[in-house]
């Protein structure tokens, strides 16, 4: 676990596209459908698909600036107290603030 940088499982992220009389959605895209990875430090990840399928969305789920419906996405840290390669799990769902600004520099 201290290569790992990112673990994704069961992402799903829809937009609903119609609403009912009351404005509740009653049909949705299912723009992020189940999504799981994992990407190491020092290692590519290519997303490839065709236009409209959830690349966009995916990484604007990965830096929290959309909300996911379903899933966990979590970052792992390195430890920089610890000093022996340690890393610290951190799921981005716990991130706020001053702290969310730091991790999407």
């Amino acid at each position: 676990m201290p290569n790992l940088l990112v673990e994704v499982s069961g992402l799903k992220k829809r937009f609903p596209i119609s609403k009912n009389l009351f404005r509740k959605p009653t049909s949705f895209i299912h723009a992020v459908d189940g999504i799981s990875l994992r990407l190491e430090r020092g290692k590519s990840l290519g997303v490839v698909g065709e236009s409209g399928c959830g690349k966009t969305t995916l990484g604007k789920l990965l830096l929290k600036l959309y909300e996911p419906d379903e899933g966990k996405i979590e970052f792992f840290f390195p430890d920089s107290d610890a000093g022996d390669g340690s890393v610290i799990p951190t799921e981005v769902s716990q991130i706020g603030g001053k702290a969310m600004r730091e991790f999407r520099r």
